[in-house]
Formats: structure tokens, C-alpha cells, sequence
């Protein structure tokens, strides 16, 4: 029967274990000197070899010709365990055997003696999942069995397991693997088994492994079943990165500056071109990584230091440029919590995490672009003396804020604006943002909103690039001293009612932002007129 790679590799001794020398080095030397634990607690993420070195104890300390620690594989004990026919160990899924009645037959069992074995050997895979009673109906025998009983419980949520479980425990912590380990152990794989990778492909699989040695055995096996099918026969990193859905470097890149610049059009186009060929889910969890590799990037962190290749550190830290790190420490956390609501509607998670990302603050580039537009300043004048008066009462009221009322001082310079008749109530209620610019010098409600609302679009687009977008095409309709902007999309109005947002309208409205609504209307249709209806009648 055929067996998966991940099962046909698994390691025999603790020599074969990578990446755990801080679990296996311990336990052989605990196999040679012979103090063996009563139960053990080995903690980490999946397919980091916690079932696989339980195993290889198992055998350890039945073995009859032990070689330095690690089982010879040889023996009766060694064989009868590694074929799943030695009564005397005995696994048990927790997942699927956590109520207490699968515990007390347990419990019940350590009494009897080993039947062929040394030691009889109780493996619990996924504790965590026991029920509270299940816990404590195994928490005595955990405590005091038999001198003949080993207990190895393993789990991926150690802050599940009970602290009364873990003080009875000797505990070894899984560390998840590095790349460049789980690429030597996929290149051992594919001299074993006669499969051509190319380097690059070995690397992609070791990605998106996150850490797991059973997947990215998995994933060689499903690339080079492809190959094969194809009667080429090698996989080669484009043919990995195909399968797996995998998105380029220089894909990430672009993506990264778009964002920087605030160009959401740009980069929601972009995934939807991702979208159409590759997997949306996978391209969310490269772009997290990416990001955060932006930052490290940008702390001056080597390649080495940072877990990532030359290459990729040179991409990141090229569009770092249009970041700074608390831009990039908040893009970070809306793409994790897009990657957690990613399983459903991965495109929608990703849409919305990129509109955020675009409205979360000027970025480096937009404050560079607004720079460049300002005038520059003009060289300060010398400050003239006034007889009678200090030099530095006159700097401080040089200094003073401009106060926007006129003071009377300036009454007999400037003479009282005219006042203008009232507006009527029928051309105040709706007026359309192609309103002519309004008077130079007055306010909001002088002019009147709808004939301000160009100007203040204007300025609001000039002084934040994330609420331009949003405004952009939008109309105003006043009337009783409230206002409500009608916007170009549902979206954009849902977005410009956060308080940041309606804020600052609301301060160029020169109103409080109880007073200001955002809604979206289509544009109606002009009804056709009523002798047109009659000439069709008839």
C-alpha cells in the first residue's frame, strides 16, 4: 500500500529529528543514563514532531540494543511498535476520546502489567481537548503510576491544559522550523525519492509550510505529482508558485507602493487580477509577510537576523520608502485581522483591509506630494522697533495667533460686506456641487453651503489624501441648519460617518457633526415630459 511522504519520512531516531535539538538532545541523554520521566508534555504547532519524537521514545525505552540514546530499529520491540501491533503502547486521540469514561478505562488499564514490553507507554495526542472531568478523573494516576507506566500527552494549546496537568509533567517546547531547515529535509526527500526540484521551488514549499514539516512534505508530493502528470517531471519554482498560488515578489512589491501612495483604485484592480489567477487567501498572508518585512526592513535589521533572503529584504526596503513605522505597525494589524475573517470571503477581507490601508493617514508619499505643492516660505522679515515699546512685547505679539473676528481697529479700514436678500427655501434645499466658487473672505454660512461645498471639497482633498477619494463627486443638500452629503457610492458613505471624518466636515461646514448626515441617492432620471406621454398614447 502506498504510504504519503510524510509517513514514509517520518524520522526513526532522535539523529533524524531537525530542528528540535533542544527536545531531542534531553531525552536521549535521559534514555542513557535511564532517569525516565513518569509522563512528559510536549507543547507546539502542528507537524513540528511532537508525535514523532513520542514515538521514538516509546521504542527508546523498550528497546533491547539502544544506540546512544535513540532506538536501533532492529529489535522485536522496535519492530512490533513501528508496525502498530505491540499492545503495550497504546495511542489515544483526545479529539475524538475526551470524556471521562475514556479516561477512567485508562486509568483502569495501568494497573495491569506490560505483557511483552518493558514499559507500558500511554500516548495522548490533542490533550487539550479533554473535558474538565476527563482532567480530573487523570490527574492521581497522572501524579503516581505504576513504575512501569509513561504517560506522554501532546497538544498545540498549551494555555489549555490545566496547571494541575502541567506541574505533573516534565515539559518540552516544539519550536516551529525555520525555512532553510525544512528546505535541507525536502532535498534529503527528493534524492530519496528520485523527484527533480528546482531550488526556488524547494524554498516557495518551505513558505508556505509555516513551520510544518508534514505540510511541506505534502505540498512536494502534490508539486511533483503535478510534474508528473505533465510528463515533464521537474518542479520548477514557477510551476510551484502556479500550484500553490503563490504571488511574486515583485507583484507584493507593487502592491506595497500602491497602498503607500493611496492609490486604492490601482490597488484593488490589482487583486482582482490576483484574484482571477491565483488564490486571494495566499496572496493576504504574503502581503502580512511582506509588510512585515517592510518593517524590519526599515529598523536596519540584516537579511540573516530577519529569516528572509537578500532579495526579498532589497524589495521590502524599497517600498518602505513611501511607510513610516507607525503607518506601517497599523497595516500590519488591519492585515491580521483580515487574514482572520479571510476564511470566508477571502476577496472581500482583502478589498477591505486594502481601502483601509489607503485611508490610514497621509503616508510618506502624499506628505511628500503636498510639500512639493506648497509654496515655499518666505524669508522672515527683520522686526522693527517701535519707539516706546520692547522689543520682546512686540515679537510676542508678532507671534500671537490671528484671530478670525476683526478687532476694531481695523473697523474704519474695512468697510462692512453688503448684506444679501434671503435665499429662498426652495433653491436652498437641494443645490448641486458644480455650485459657482463662492466670495473670497467669508464663511460657509455667509455664502451659503451648497455654493461653498466646491471649495471646501477643495480643501479638505489638499489637507487629507484618504478623505478625497471618498468625497470625490459628491453633492450637498441643506436645509434647517442640518446637511447632508450625497455621496458617489454606498461604500464611501458608510466610511465617511466614522468621527474622523464627519469631524472635519462638519468644522468646514462650520456646524457640529450632529448636524451632518451622509447618504447615497443615485441620480434620478428627468421625467419625461407630460406631452411626450400623450403624443404615445395616441
Amino acid at each position: 500500500m502506498y504510504k504519503a511522504l510524510y509517513r514514509l519520512w517520518r524520522p526513526a531516531t532522535f539523529d533524524e529529528v531537525c530542528g528540535q535539538e533542544q527536545v531531542t538532545d534531553v531525552l536521549r541523554s535521559e534514555v542513557i543514563s535511564g532517569k525516565i520521566s513518569h509522563a512528559y508534555l510536549f507543547c507546539g504547532s502542528r507537524g513540528t514532531g511532537k508525535t514523532t519524537c513520542a514515538k521514538i521514545l516509546a521504542k527508546a525505552v523498550n528497546c533491547e540494543h539502544p544506540v546512544n540514546g535513540s532506538p536501533c530499529g532492529k529489535c522485536a520491540s522496535c519492530l512490533s511498535i513501528e508496525n502498530g501491533t505491540a499492545t503495550d503502547v497504546y495511542e489515544m486521540d483526545a479529539a475524538s476520546n475526551n470524556g471521562v469514561d475514556s479516561i477512567r478505562t485508562l486509568r483502569d488499564e495501568v494497573v495491569y502489567t506490560p505483557s511483552e514490553l518493558k514499559y507500558r507507554v500511554y500516548i495522548v495526542d490533542e490533550v487539550h481537548m479533554l473535558s474538565q472531568s476527563a482532567f480530573n478523573a487523570l490527574l492521581k494516576t497522572l501524579e503516581e503510576p505504576p513504575e512501569y507506566v509513561i504517560f506522554i500527552l501532546a497538544t498545540t494549546e498549551r494555555h489549555k491544559i490545566p496547571a494541575t496537568i502541567l506541574s505533573r509533567c516534565q515539559r518540552f517546547d516544539f519550536n516551529s522550523v525555520t525555512a532553510d531547515v525544512i528546505v535541507s529535509r525536502l532535498e534529503t526527500v527528493c534524492r530519496g525519492e528520485g523527484i527533480a526540484a528546482d531550488g526556488d521551488a524547494l524554498s516557495l514549499i518551505a513558505e508556505q509550510a509555516n513551520g510544518s514539516f508534514r505540510d511541506a512534505l505534502n505540498l512536494l508530493e502534490y508539486c511533483a505529482a503535478s510534474a508528473s502528470a505533465s510528463g515533464d517531471g521537474r518542479v520548477s519554482g514557477e510551476r510551484a508558485r502556479l500550484l500553490l498560488g503563490s504571488t511574486p515578489l515583485s507583484l507584493l512589491k507593487d502592491a506595497a507602493v500602491m497602498i503607500g501612495k493611496k492609490d486604492a483604485a490601482g490597488a484593488l484592480a490589482m487583486l482582482g487580477e490576483i484574484d482571477r489567477k491565483r488564490d486571494t487567501a495566499v496572496f493576504l498572508r504574503e502581503l502580512t509577510v511582506f509588510f512585515r518585512n517592510m518593517l524590519i526592513a526599515s529598523s536596519s535589521v540584516g537579511a540573516s537576523d530577519a529569516g528572509v533572503s537578500e532579495e526579498e529584504l532589497a524589495a521590502a526596503e524599497s517600498a518602505a520608502h513611501y511607510y513610516n513605522n507607525v503607518e506601517l505597525l497599523a497595516d500590519i494589524d488591519l492585515l491580521g485581522d483580515a487574514l482572520k475573517s479571510a476564511s470566508l470571503q477571502p476577496r472581500l477581507a482583502a478589498e477591505l483591509a486594502i481601502v483601509k490601508m489607503c485611508m490610514n493617514g497621509a503616508g510618506a508619499y502624499s506628505r511628500a506630494q503636498a510639500e512639493s505643492r506648497a509654496p515655499a516660505a518666505a524669508a522672515p522679515k527683520p522686526a522693527a522697533v517701535t519707539a516706546g515699546k520692547p522689543a520682546a512685547e512686540q515679537s510676542a505679539k508678532e507671534k500671537a495667533p490671528v484671530s478670525h473676528v476683526r478687532s476694531d481697529e481695523f473697523a474704519e479700514e474695512k468697510a462692512p460686506l453688503p448684506e444679501e436678500p434671503p435665499v429662498p427655501e426652495e433653491e436652498k434645499e437641494y443645490i448641486a456641487h458644480a455650485a459657482p466658487e463662492p466670495h473670497v473672505g467669508r464663511t460657509a454660512a455667509e455664502n451659503g453651503a451648497g455654493g461653498d461645498w466646491a471649495r471646501i471639497r477643495q480643501e479638505l482633498a489638499e489637507s487629507d489624501a484618504s478623505i478625497a477619494t471618498l468625497i470625490e463627486g459628491s453633492r450637498l443638500k441643506s436645509g434647517g441648519g442640518d446637511y447632508t452629503v450625497i455621496t458617489s457610492t454606498a461604500f464611501y458613505a458608510i466610511l465617511l460617518d466614522e468621527d474622523e471624518y464627519k469631524s472635519k466636515i462638519a468644522e468646514k461646514l462650520s456646524t457640529d457633526k450632529s448636524h451632518v448626515r451622509f447618504e447615497y441617492l443615485p441620480e434620478e432620471t428627468p421625467p419625461e415630459p407630460i406631452d411626450e406621454v400623450i403624443r404615445d398614447n395616441t
